[in-house]
């Protein structure tokens, strides 16, 4: 650990153990807690609830939260941004102040999938990397490499409108049109 430094990251690999780690408890926390539920207003049980600073990406608190979706987390007070996701639906994220208590609304997951070929050819690419972005030009929050024979598909998405594009070390494509995906839609064929 470095003095004055509020970062004491260190590598974990697989299957490796650390031990005399010591965490330092500090005074004046506050409790962020709350509810997970899906649109309908039913409780996601288990979901994972990650809380991070507004001004970094590094999480302070995680917790999951239990069979009726109920959460809490003691992290440093001020403004701070609220991540939940689960199985079947698309990640939440939602900024937050601490103390307090919210409530995280999970929406049914969609997904795209198709291939991307080759434009001279028609052959499949493998290896491409495709990502989604919006209409308000944002970057879908997943992406993925297209197998053997060129295709894909992209997950844990918000429904609405999307532009795929396709990049390789030699080639950038892109879909014709946006391609639209409704609530929990599975689109086949992109």
């Amino acid at each position: 650990p470095t003095p004055g430094i509020d970062n004491h990251e260190f590598p974990l690999g697989p299957g490796e153990a650390k031990t005399a780690v010591d965490v330092e408890m500090k005074s004046g926390g506050a409790e962020i807690s709350g509810m997970v539920s899906d649109a309908s207003g039913g409780p996601v049980p288990h979901a994972q609830v990650e809380v991070s600073r507004q001004t970094s990406s590094h999480v302070a608190a995680a917790t999951e939260a239990d069979e009726q979706g109920r959460f809490s987390v003691w992290v440093a007070p001020g403004p701070m941004n609220l991540r939940a996701r689960a199985d079947g639906y698309a990640p939440s994220l939602q900024e937050a102040r601490a103390p307090g208590r919210y409530e995280i609304v999970l929406t049914p997951a969609s997904s795209i999938a198709g291939r991307v070929v080759d434009a001279a050819t028609g052959e499949p690419v493998a290896g491409a990397q495709v990502e989604l972005v919006t209409e308000n030009y944002e970057k879908a929050t997943a992406t993925d490499s297209t197998d053997a024979q060129g295709a894909f598909r992209v997950e844990q998405l918000l429904p609405g409108r999307y532009t795929a594009s396709a990049t390789t070390e030699r080639g950038y494509g892109r879909s014709e049109g946006s391609l639209r995906v409704g609530l929990g839609q599975q689109l086949e064929g992109a």
